[in-house]
């Protein structure tokens, strides 16, 4: 996944959405690459332009 993708790309995820335990973080690809996921995790990988932002993914229109 991390071949291509700079290591500061700005990435997350999602674990156990809809559900009383869900979590989100927001982190670099350096650290997502390194992170366990499972079939209840959804991830996100920002474009070139995404950044984050009070712990948010944002990416600007246009």
């Amino acid at each position: 996944m991390e071949h291509g993708v700079e290591p500061e790309r700005a990435c997350g995820y999602v674990e156990n959405i809809g559900r009383d335990d869900t979590k989100a973080v927001t982190l670099p690809m350096e650290e997502l690459v390194h992170t366990p996921v499972n079939m209840f995790t959804t991830v996100f990988i920002g474009n070139s332009q995404t950044k984050i932002i009070d712990g948010k993914l944002v990416t600007p229109r246009g």
